[in-house]
C-alpha cells in the first residue's frame, strides 16, 4: 500500500485539501478573531504534519517543501495575529515594515537551505540575497532623514558587495571595477549624509572616474602589447 510516489502524493493532497476546507468552514462559524487565527495555525501545522508523515516514509524532497510551507504559513499567521496584537511598541510602531520583512525572510530561507545542502548550487544564493537585502531598505523607509542619502548608500553597498565577495573567491580584477565603483558611490552617499560637500560629488567623483578610466585604457593597451609579444 502506498508504494508509489503518485499514491503518496494523491493521499497527502487529499488530506491537505480536507484540512484547508475544514479550516475555512470552522473560521466561517467563529466570530472571535483570536479563535480563528489559532484554528488556522493548528490547521497549517496539521498540514505540515501530513507532509512530514509522507517524508518519513520515503524521504522525498517534495514532502520537505510541503513541511516548510505549512510551518512557514503557521508561523506567519502567529506572528501577525498574536505578536502583532500583543507585541507592544516594538512591533506596533512599524507593523507595516515587520510583516513584509518576515515574509521576505520566509521566502528567502528555502533558497538558502538549498545552497546549504549542495554548496555547488551557489545560484540559489542570488534570490536569497536579493530578498534579504530588501529588508534594511524597508526598515530605513520609515526614517525620512535616511531616505535622501542612507538608502542610496545602502543600495550601492548591497549591489557592490557580491562583486567583492566574488573577487575574494575568484581573484579576477574585472570584478573589482563594478564592485569598487559601487562601494565608492556608497561611501560618497554616506559622506553626504554626514556633511560632505556636494561639490566633492559633482567635481571630485568625475575626476576620479576619468583617472580610473585612463588606468583601464592603459591596462588594455599593455595587455595587447603583451599578447603581440607572445
Amino acid at each position: 500500500m502506498l508504494q508509489t510516489k503518485q499514491q503518496r502524493q494523491l493521499l497527502v493532497t487529499g488530506i491537505v485539501t480536507i484540512l484547508v476546507a475544514a479550516i475555512t468552514l470552522i473560521n466561517y462559524f467563529l466570530d472571535n478573531e483570536t479563535s480563528q487565527s489559532w484554528v488556522s495555525i493548528i490547521g497549517m501545522l496539521l498540514v505540515a504534519a501530513s507532509f512530514l508523515w509522507a517524508y518519513l516514509m520515503k524521504h522525498e524532497t517534495w514532502a520537505i517543501i510541503g513541511i516548510y510551507v505549512g510551518v512557514a504559513i503557521a508561523f506567519f499567521i502567529f506572528f501577525v495575529t498574536q505578536i502583532g496584537n500583543n507585541g507592544g511598541n516594538f512591533l506596533n510602531a512599524g507593523e507595516d515594515v515587520w510583516v513584509p520583512s518576515m515574509a521576505l525572510i520566509l521566502v528567502a530561507l528555502p533558497f538558502f537551505w538549498t545552497w546549504l545542502v549542495d554548496r555547488s548550487r551557489w545560484a540559489f544564493l542570488i534570490p536569497a540575497y536579493i530578498l534579504l537585502a530588501i529588508i534594511p531598505i524597508l526598515l530605513m523607509g520609515n526614517d525620512e532623514s535616511a531616505q535622501e542619502y542612507l538608502v542610496p548608500a545602502y543600495v550601492m553597498f548591497a549591489i557592490g558587495l557580491p562583486f567583492l565577495i566574488g573577487y575574494l573567491n575568484m581573484p579576477e580584477w574585472q570584478l573589482l571595477v563594478p564592485g569598487g565603483i559601487l562601494m565608492l558611490a556608497a561611501l560618497l552617499f554616506l559622506g553626504l549624509n554626514y556633511g560632505l560637500q556636494t561639490t566633492f560629488l559633482t567635481i571630485g567623483v568625475p575626476v576620479v572616474a576619468i583617472l580610473v578610466g585612463l588606468f583601464l585604457l592603459w591596462r588594455a593597451m599593455n595587455n595587447d602589447e603583451m599578447q603581440q609579444e607572445q
